[in-house]
């Protein structure tokens, strides 16, 4: 199991690393004037993108809100994990990606969003 999870981690980390060093960085949210905070990396093609979310501390009764990316082409179809939807760059960029409420404090996720 652990070698497992060790794989996908090394597999990750292999996609990331591939736009990485050649790639436009966004500070969506800063964790200084928020709960929580956001970056985002694209490729300058703008075909694929990574977007960390964290949350320092829980919120009681927080329903969750949107996220906007940057960065994107605006008529190009994206599909996004780990939410498993496709939507156009623009509806990413001026509605954002669904952020729900974290179970935990101090809880990430990480956004995939590849063009299709």
């Amino acid at each position: 199991e652990e070698k497992n999870e060790i794989n996908a981690q090394v597999q990750l980390h292999k996609r990331i690393e591939g736009i990485g060093t050649h790639s436009l960085f966004y500070r969506l949210k800063s964790p200084y004037d928020n709960n929580y905070g956001a970056w985002q990396i694209v490729s300058k093609d703008k075909k694929k993108s990574f977007v960390m979310y964290t949350v320092q501390l829980m919120q009681p009764n927080f329903s969750g809100h949107h996220l906007r990316v940057k960065g994107l082409k605006e008529d190009a179809q994206y599909h996004v994990e780990p939410l498993n939807i496709n939507s156009f760059g623009d509806a990413l960029m001026n509605c954002g990606l669904p952020i729900k409420s974290q179970k935990n404090d101090f809880d990430s996720v990480l956004f995939e969003i590849t063009q299709l």
